[in-house]
């Protein structure tokens, strides 16, 4: 029974340490509340090598920029939440948006990746 117990007691500490380091994670570099969800993304529907993409976001501050990287050796700022993005050829590409947030006078980085596959 004490083995049993013991057991349980461990396990609760590891749930509670991996909820906090959950937790930790919607939180920026400030101490305020932010959170980038996802990277959203779809293809052109004229032409597949076109891959528009998006940002989810939520929380203090304001999205000050995005600076996205495209796995293809191309980058490109953008001020808003979305971008657009011609590929030269069909591959694997595995994407990053490193989005800057802007609260009160101060900033932060939080990055986004996902990997995409263009036809």
């Amino acid at each position: 029974m004490k083995k049993a117990a013991g057991i349980l007691i461990l396990g609760a500490f590891f749930m509670v340490s991996c909820g906090k380091d959950v937790e930790e994670s919607v939180v920026d570099c400030l101490g305020e509340s932010i959170l980038v969800s996802s990277i959203e993304h779809s293809a052109d529907a004229n032409n597949p090598k076109i891959i528009n993409y998006s940002i989810s976001y939520s929380g203090e501050g304001s999205v000050n920029s995005i600076t996205w990287t495209f796995g293809d050796g191309k980058t490109e700022t953008v001020n808003g939440l979305t971008v657009s993005h011609t590929y030269a050829a069909a591959n694997g590409y595995n994407v990053q948006a490193d989005v800057q947030v802007k609260i009160n006078k101060s900033t932060c980085t939080v990055t986004k990746k996902k990997g995409v596959t263009v036809n």
